[in-house]
């Protein structure tokens, strides 16, 4: 947790597409340290291979993620 403290760090999160935003353990930390979510960065990854609603999960703003998403196929 020392590491994603200072107001200078990035959280970078990195996500599966076929997993719940909502309940994923590194956004849950990252909220815990930067509750207005404007260091939060998110990567999801297996873009290709999700299930459909893939927009409709990084356009939903049920996670606060400042930075926005990059998704990625793999």
């Amino acid at each position: 947790m020392e590491f994603i403290k200072p107001e200078e760090s990035i959280l970078l999160n990195v996500l599966s597409a076929n997993v719940d935003f909502t309940t994923c353990e590194s956004i849950r930390m990252s909220q815990r340290i930067d509750k207005s979510g404007q260091r939060n960065l998110a990567v999801v990854t297996k873009a290709d291979k999700s299930p459909k609603g893939l927009l409709d999960k990084v356009t939903a703003d049920d996670v606060n993620i400042g930075l926005g998403y990059i998704c990625v196929r793999n």
